[in-house]
C-alpha cells in the first residue's frame, strides 16, 4: 500500500489533540473558558465520528490564494451530516414527508431539490463571525446522504481549529462530524508489455469461457452499465461511455496515470476483440469515476461524491441495472460506519448493486471501510493454486473469494499492453464482473438477490482460509 502524506510537528499534534477533546463531548465549557477537565469532556456524547482519523484530516492547505502567495499551511477537511428535515423546513418549499409523498422513492427530482436547498445553506455564512478561518465547500450530498465536505484554513497560522469545531457541535442543524480521511489502493510494480489477447487465468478461473458471453470466443457482449470508481480508465480495449474526475484541482483530467483503474476495468469488461485481454463481462458499459489523485490516495469525500453520482444515474434511469466496483478502502480500526459507509449503504438501498474488495492489510475486514458495510459484496483473494492469498483480509465479512495473484488486465495506453498486478483489487472486478453477466438476464434483480446468485454459484474449496473466512470462489460461468 502506498504511504499517505502526514504533517508532523509538535504545534499540529497538539491542535489535532485538543480538538478530539472538543468534539468528543460538549463544547460549552471551551467556549466560555471553563475549566472543565479534559476527561469529563471527553465522557460526554459528542457529534464526532470515528475520531481516531482525526490526524488524516489534517494535511497542506490546496488554497489557490495561499500557494499563489508562496505560503504553506495546513486545513482540516471534513465531512459534516445535516439535519435534512430542519434544514428543509427553513429552506426549502417542501418538507422532507411532503416530498415523499410527491415523489414516492427517492427519485431524481427529489435529489435535485436537496441540491437545490444544500445551495442556500452555505456554511460560510453561518460561520462568518469565526473570521480567522477560510472555508471552501468541497462537496455537497444530497444523493446518498444529507450533508457537505468543507476544508478549513486556519488565516491566524496557528492550525487550531477548535473553535469552528465548537460551533459545529453546538449547531442543532448538524447530526455529525466526521474526518475526511483517506483511502489508499495497491502500489504497482508491474512492467506493462504488449501482448496478443489471451483468456486471463483469471477470468479462465471463473468460469469467463462458460458463461452466456463465452470470454474470448469474439462474439460476446454485456449491456450493463458499470460504475469503476479508481484511478480513471485508459484504453481503447474497454467500452467507456462517460469519464469523470472528482478529485480536487484535476476535475478535467479523467486519464489514468496510474494504470490501476484501467488495469480493473479490464479484467471486469476489456472488449473480446482478439486485442488486450478479455473480461468477465466483455463489452459492459464502463462509467469511469475518478477518485484517485495523482498521490495515489482518495480522501473519503471524493468517493463519496463518486457514489453519489452514482444515484444520481440510477435515479434517471430506474429500470436499467447497475454495478459499481471499488477496489480501493482503508483500515480505520473500527467497526463504525464512515460517511463513504453510509453512501454506499444507501446505493445498495437503492437498488445499486455494490462490489468492494476486502483490502490487502492481512486482517478482519470488519475494520476496514467500506468492506465492512452490510449489502455490498466483499471479496477476497486466492492465487492461482485456489490458496488464499496472505495479504487479503478475511473473516465474516468477506462474500466470495476470487482471483487476485498475478493477474494481467490492461495497462494505460496501446490496446493491447497489459500490466501484471497482485491484490484484492484485482478479485474485486471478477465478482463485479460476475454481478454484471447475471443482472444482463435478470435486470430487475435486487442487489440482496444478485449477492445470493453469485454466493449459490461460487464453488468451495479455497486452501487455507483463515477462520471465520468463506472458501467459496466467484464462479462466473453459471452465468
Amino acid at each position: 500500500m502506498r504511504n499517505r502524506p502526514t504533517l508532523r510537528s509538535a504545534r499540529l499534534t497538539l491542535a489535532i489533540l485538543a480538538t478530539s477533546v472538543v468534539l468528543a463531548g460538549c463544547s460549552d465549557a471551551f467556549m466560555t473558558g471553563e475549566s472543565e477537565p479534559a476527561e469529563t469532556r471527553l465522557q460526554a456524547t459528542g457529534k464526532l465520528r470515528n475520531g481516531s482519523l482525526l490526524e488524516s484530516a489534517v494535511r497542506e492547505s490546496s488554497d489557490t490564494e495561499s500557494l499563489a502567495a508562496g505560503k504553506r499551511s495546513v486545513s482540516m477537511q471534513l465531512v459534516v451530516g445535516l439535519d435534512e428535515q430542519r434544514i428543509l423546513e427553513r429552506y426549502g418549499s417542501l418538507s422532507s414527508s411532503r416530498i415523499l409523498e410527491r415523489y414516492g422513492s427517492l427519485s431524481s427530482s427529489r435529489i435535485l431539490e436537496r441540491y437545490r436547498i444544500l445551495e442556500r445553506y452555505r456554511i460560510l455564512e453561518r460561520y462568518r463571525i469565526l473570521e480567522r478561518y477560510r472555508i471552501l465547500e468541497r462537496y455537497r450530498f444530497a444523493g446518498s446522504f444529507f450533508g457537505i465536505a468543507i476544508e478549513v484554513r486556519d488565516l491566524q497560522g496557528k492550525d487550531d481549529f477548535r473553535e469552528l469545531l465548537a460551533a459545529l457541535e453546538d449547531d442543532e442543524d448538524v447530526l455529525w462530524v466526521e474526518p475526511d480521511f483517506r483511502l489508499t489502493m495497491p502500489a504497482s510494480a508491474a512492467q506493462a508489455r504488449n501482448e496478443a489477447q489471451d483468456l486471463p487465468w483469471g477470468v479462465g478461473f471463473i468460469g469467463g469461457a462458460e458463461s452466456s458471453t463465452r470470454s474470448g470466443d469474439g462474439a460476446g457482449s454485456v449491456g450493463v452499465d458499470v460504475f469503476v470508481i479508481d484511478s480513471g480508465v485508459t484504453s481503447a480495449d474497454v467500452n467507456v461511455v462517460d469519464a469523470r474526475s472528482f478529485v480536487p484541482g484535476y476535475e478535467n483530467d479523467v486519464t489514468d496515470a496510474d494504470g490501476h483503474g484501467t488495469h480493473v476495468a479490464g479484467t471486469l469488461a476489456a472488449i473480446d476483440d482478439g486485442r488486450g485481454v478479455v473480461g468477465v463481462a466483455p463489452g459492459a458499459r464502463i462509467h469511469s469515476l475518478r477518485v484517485i489523485g495523482p498521490d495515489g490516495t482518495a480522501d473519503e469525500s471524493t468517493v463519496a461524491a463518486a457514489i453519489d453520482h452514482v444515484i444520481r444515474f440510477k435515479a434517471d434511469n430506474p429500470s436499467s441495472p447497475v454495478v459499481v466496483n471499488i477496489s480501493l478502502g482503508e483500515n480505520v480500526g473500527s467497526t463504525d460506519y464512515t460517511a463513504l459507509d453510509d453512501a454506499i449503504a444507501s446505493a445498495v438501498a437503492q437498488g445499486i448493486t455494490v462490489v468492494v474488495a476486502a483490502g490487502n492489510h492481512g486482517v478482519d475486514a470488519a475494520h476496514v471501510t467500506p468492506a465492512h458495510v452490510e449489502g455490498a459484496i466483499t471479496v477476497a483473494a486466492h492465487d492461482a493454486n485456489g490458496e488464499f492469498a496472505s495479504f487479503s483480509n478475511h473473516g465474516p465479512f468477506v462474500d466470495l473469494v476470487a482471483p487476485g495473484v498475478g493477474i494481467r488486465s490492461l495497462a494505460p495506453g496501446a490496446v493491447n499492453r497489459s500490466a501484471w498486478m497482485s491484490g484484492t483489487s484485482m478479485a474485486a472486478p471478477h465478482v463485479a464482473g460476475a454481478a454484471a453477466l447475471f443482472l444482463s438476464r435478470n435486470p430487475t434483480a435486487t442487489p440482496a438477490e444478485v449477492a445470493a446468485a453469485l454466493r449459490s454459484a461460487a464453488r468451495a474449496g479455497v486452501l487455507s482460509v483463515p477462520g471465520g473466512t468463506t472458501d467459496r470462489s466467484a464462479w462466473a460461468g453459471a452465468f
